[in-house]
């Protein structure tokens, strides 16, 4: 029983964090983000399946088009676009207003698209209040949507690109960086143990002996917060990790455990839990250090070779 109500009161603490925290002020993206993209998932011209939120840790250049000389005309640059900003950005084009998935692979051919086409049957484009074809949005990798464009401004589009491409690399380049939301002391005891201060102050040494660092909301690779609820047998702590590149949770753990071996700060299990929390986070920026060095979006020309002396 005592169990049950240290994860409802958790569960509940959790709820508050999300409103309270995560969601405010205090963390931001390096560029102020708009609302959530709608979500969709439609069938692409290849036979695969393309949906928002996929969590790639890459923008999304979603754009909706028609077989007609407005889309034609703009096909040329999101083609380049799709080739050069590949390690930073998924170019999917919608075929707006179109009623098969035929007429979607014919009109891909017509206009010379090279990027996913999609099949849009159940309109979900109507999500992004769509009026007119070309229309294009710019989607963070967390899902947000930074950018609505009809007027296809080649400098405009490019410039939110490159803003979203840096942010990008800097959470790969600044991977061991964590941004710390106080935990929440869920109960009276908590509170007069100071079971939140403590706890936090582990969490935050043991990432800080590992090799983290601090890092602002708006540029820290991950975000961690928690919050303790204790009772006279059991003490419950939960933690919860999100790795901001791809808006994902890497680590939510309920951990409940004695609460005399909590309060003296000697629970084995804690110590156990958070050296795989470390650990799990660790792994993550050890596969980013294999990452690829992106390509460069406008590569210089290559050297004219010296005339051949006579």
């Amino acid at each position: 029983m005592k169990n049950m109500l240290v994860g409802l009161l958790l569960a509940v603490s959790l709820v508050m964090v999300s409103a309270d925290k995560v969601n405010n002020s205090n963390v931001k993206f390096s560029i102020t983000p708009g609302e959530p993209a709608p979500h969709f998932s439609m069938a692409d011209s290849n036979g695969g399946v393309k949906a928002a939120g996929s969590k790639t840790g890459k923008a999304v250049f979603l754009v909706m088009l028609q077989n007609d000389k407005p889309s034609r005309d703009v096909i040329p640059f999101l083609n380049d676009l799709a080739k050069t900003r590949a390690d930073h950005v998924t170019v999917l084009g919608v075929a707006w207003k179109v009623s098969s998935m035929d007429k979607v692979k014919q009109m891909k051919k017509d206009l010379g698209v090279e990027f996913p086409m999609l099949f849009d049957p159940q309109n979900m484009s109507a999500r992004f209040s769509v009026t007119t074809a070309p229309s294009g949005y710019l989607i963070t990798g967390s899902r947000f949507n930074l950018a609505h464009y009809t007027s296809f401004d080649q400098k405009a589009i490019l410039a939110d690109i490159d803003k979203e491409s840096a942010r990008i690399d800097a959470l790969h380049t600044n991977c061991k960086s964590v941004f710390y939301i106080p935990f929440i002391e869920s109960t009276k005891p908590t509170v007069a143990n100071k079971l939140g201060g403590k706890y936090f102050d582990a969490v935050h040494s043991g990432f800080k002996k590992a090799g983290f660092v601090d890092g602002p909301g708006d540029k820290a690779r991950f975000v961690l917060r928690g919050s303790v609820a204790e009772f006279p047998a059991t003490t419950g702590i939960w933690i919860n990790v999100l790795d901001t590149l791809v808006n994902k949770t890497i680590y939510n753990q309920f951990l409940s455990y004695p609460t005399d071996e909590v309060v003296k700060m000697k629970s084995e299990g804690f110590s156990d839990a958070l050296d795989q929390l470390i650990l799990t986070t660790s792994q993550i920026c050890d596969a980013n250090k294999a990452r690829p060095v992106p390509q460069n979006a406008n590569p210089a020309p290559a050297p004219k070779p010296e005339p051949k002396k006579k």
